[in-house]
């Protein structure tokens, strides 16, 4: 099958030395040996294709507009794959919105790692989102569609995001780096102000990088 043939190749493997093994075992017995294999290959599938997709509704311009089979064919999955894994588009929306806000994340706290301020970390995890925003695009586009799409995934991508967010905030509030006030308004500010920010030096700008005079990342 032409999906398998970009899966990872280790579950698949251990799933068929395990069915290679269980010639000799009663049917009960087999069946519990094979079910974690079995689950760790459907949830990896799961996996692929969100990730797959995710990467491919960049370049679409309306998913809600869109049918199954054009979506199958941006992520190159076949369509029994796809709805196997998904009952409907509705559902793999959800989760490509589930999977960017995962990333967005990740590279915000991968770049704010080491931080020795919270200064410091505003700046290096705002300097990962433009990155992300630099190298996905589609971001946007993807979250801007929610709210017609999915609004729920709509606004669970932001409460995660800054629900994390908010308690450094607070932190730096309690040591005094900060000024003290609401830390979860002053998050959902800070938010706004680099969305905003990203929208018009990183979408709109042909160099897609956010000026220095506008942004000056921690050297």
């Amino acid at each position: 099958h032409r999906d398998l043939h970009s899966f990872p190749t280790r579950r698949s493997s251990d799933l068929y030395a395990t069915l290679s093994a269980l010639a000799t075992r009663p049917w009960a017995e087999a069946m519990l040996m094979i079910r974690p294999h079995l689950c760790s290959l459907i949830e990896g599938m799961h996996a692929l294709i969100v990730r797959k997709t995710a990467v491919k509704l960049r370049v679409m311009i309306l998913f809600h507009s869109s049918t199954g089979i054009k979506i199958t064919e941006a992520a190159d999955v076949a369509q029994g794959t796809f709805y196997l894994y998904f009952p409907s588009k509705h559902q793999v929306f959800v989760e490509v919105v589930a999977d960017l806000n995962r990333r967005v994340r990740s590279a915000m706290s991968e770049a704010a790692r080491g931080a020795k301020t919270r200064l410091e970390a505003e700046r290096l995890g705002f300097g990962g989102f433009f990155r992300f925003t630099a190298d996905h695009p589609g971001l946007y586009r993807v979250i801007r569609q929610a709210e017609f799409v999915a609004p729920m995934a709509l606004r669970n991508h932001y409460e995660m995001i800054l629900s994390h967010y908010a308690p450094f905030l607070d932190e730096a509030m309690a040591t005094g780096e900060i000024a003290p006030g609401d830390p979860l308004v002053l998050a959902w500010s800070l938010a706004a102000v680099g969305e905003a920010i990203g929208m018009r030096w990183i979408l709109w700008n042909d160099d897609h990088e956010v000026p220095p005079q506008v942004f000056i990342p921690e050297n």
